[in-house]
């Protein structure tokens, strides 16, 4: 068996996830923690085929496993099964990427793993009204849903320069993924600034551990162009993702 090309650093890693940048037209290497699952997210629309090889164990098929993020669907999601009877080792997983025919601009592909996701709250998607004189709150945390499954909500969140977003309620833990760099103003459920204005970088990833609570806000773009996020929710869950 060939050797791997030396693992892709992630551009963020926690005890629940971690998200790699990976490469355009190319091969990237990322090392998964043995039981846990992941998923691919392209920045924007047009078709892009993902090749991905469990490097670790030829005789494993399960882990050849062909995807295509398209202009419908820009989230794939891929479980790691491990190996029946077999070792438990960390797999490494590795991925060819190549777009397919013309792309709507410059597209951005990135990896996300599952580890161990905690989140004992109720699945809802539905918006709910708030008191008399606050605004209409929803569970709807971005612009689009785009993927979903008992462990994940992958969503799609746009906010055009100088508009601000509706105001919506988080209660489960999530990390969210800037695909452009931004500037943001936070408000609360009343309307009411949230601490200064801040300044996300493109490619920056930050988790948000809720601590079994909940927040309710919006976001204005103070920039001068479109503000883009890829948002994911964790469900409940407890021990290794499993499909």
């Amino acid at each position: 068996m060939t050797s791997p090309q030396s693992p892709t650093r992630p551009i963020f890693s926690n005890d629940l996830c971690t998200v790699w940048k990976l490469s355009p037209n190319g091969q990237s290497v990322c090392k998964l923690n043995y039981g846990s699952s992941c998923f691919f997210v392209s920045s924007g629309v047009g078709d892009i085929d993902l090749k991905c090889r469990h490097v670790m164990n030829e005789d494993c098929s399960r882990f050849q496993s062909p995807a295509r993020l398209s202009s419908k669907e820009r989230v794939s999601w891929m479980p790691l099964f491990t190996n029946e009877g077999g070792e438990s080792v960390d797999p490494l997983l590795e991925i060819d990427t190549s777009s397919v025919g013309p792309l709507n601009g410059a597209l951005d592909v990135y990896a996300f793993e599952m580890k161990h996701v905690q989140d004992k709250r109720e699945e809802s998607l539905d918006g709910v009204s708030a008191s008399e004189g606050v605004p209409q709150i929803t569970f709807n945390v971005g612009t689009e849903l785009l993927y979903n499954n008992s462990y994940i909500n992958v969503w799609d969140f746009i906010i055009v320069p100088g508009e601000t977003c509706h105001v919506h309620r988080h209660t489960k833990n999530y990390l969210f993924l800037n695909l452009d760099k931004s500037t943001t103003q936070g408000f609360d459920k009343n309307g009411e600034l949230l601490g200064e204005s801040s300044v996300q970088n493109a490619g920056q990833v930050t988790f948000v551990d809720l601590k079994g609570g909940e927040t309710i806000h919006a976001a204005r773009n103070l920039g001068e162009s479109e503000f883009r996020q890829i948002i994911v929710e964790l469900k409940e869950h407890h021990g290794p993702l499993r499909m």
